[in-house]
């Protein structure tokens, strides 16, 4: 079951959309194995997809919060947005993203690998 709020749900659909891309842009240039056999690939796409995620979170909050004040009362409460996937504010799953691609190069792990 996935769980998100507001624009969360553009997360994983930014991680899939970047894989498929670098997938068939280096299986155009490589072979169609080069992404099965090499790890820069899934690193690429997943640093991309961090730096996408983090960016569309920065678009989601460029406008300040709003504040709203009971009249009778007089009391403040603000309205801060929320856009986030299993209780994760989108802009950490863009570095989320960032350091599992950096932990695939480091690995040199491989989508073919088992």
């Amino acid at each position: 079951m996935v769980v998100w709020r507001g624009w969360g749900i553009v997360v994983p659909i930014i991680i899939i959309l970047c894989a498929i891309a670098v997938q068939a842009a280096v299986e155009s240039l490589g072979g169609p194995e080069y992404w099965r056999t090499h790890s820069f690939p899934a690193a690429t796409a997943l640093l991309v997809a961090g730096a996408l995620i983090w960016a569309f979170d920065l678009y989601l909050f460029r406008n300040p919060p709003r504040v709203l004040r009971d009249e009778q009362t007089g009391e403040r409460l603000t309205l801060v947005p929320r856009h986030d996937l299993f209780f994760v504010r989108m802009r950490w799953w863009g570095l989320i993203c960032a350091g599992a691609g950096v932990a695939v190069l480091v690995a040199q792990w491989t989508p073919g690998s088992t």
